[in-house]
């Protein structure tokens, strides 16, 4: 409650930007240090994501991305690789272009496959059109 009061007496003074506590940032970034318990975050997240995907489909594609992505890392190589394949392919059919083209990079700069340059032009070309500088997007893994 003190919390909400502080933000109100901020907001009536007119300093209406929210800032973190100091203690409480603090903490936040000590829990981002340690990679167990930012795996649990981000599979929280992505739970969370997979039960919005059930009712939006539109969320399907980042979902299976996001998911394949975690498992890659975690250790499970090809079944992440698979489900990015299925994120591909969603986006693909549900036209979803930069989505799509998300999945291609991933794929194509964590697979060792004859199809890796094709995708990773592919993925390159989509994103140039958009003006986007891939290196700076945050989508790489």
């Amino acid at each position: 409650m003190e919390e909400v009061n502080r933000r109100a007496s901020r907001r009536q003074s007119g300093n209406v930007i929210d800032e973190p506590d100091e203690p409480e940032a603090k903490r936040a970034m000590e829990d981002f240090e340690d990679a167990d318990t930012l795996q649990a975050l981000s599979q929280e997240w992505i739970d969370k994501l997979a039960q919005f995907s059930t009712v939006y489909a539109l969320a399907q594609p980042r979902m299976l991305l996001f998911k394949g992505q975690m498992q890659f890392l975690t250790g499970s190589r090809g079944s992440g690789l698979n489900l990015v394949r299925k994120s591909q392919a969603a986006a693909q059919k549900m036209n979803m272009p930069y989505d799509e083209a998300l999945a291609k990079h991933f794929l194509a700069t964590h697979s060792d496959t004859h199809e890796s340059p094709k995708l990773l032009v592919e993925a390159q070309e989509f994103f140039s059109r958009l003006g986007i500088n891939q290196q700076h997007s945050g989508s790489h893994v």
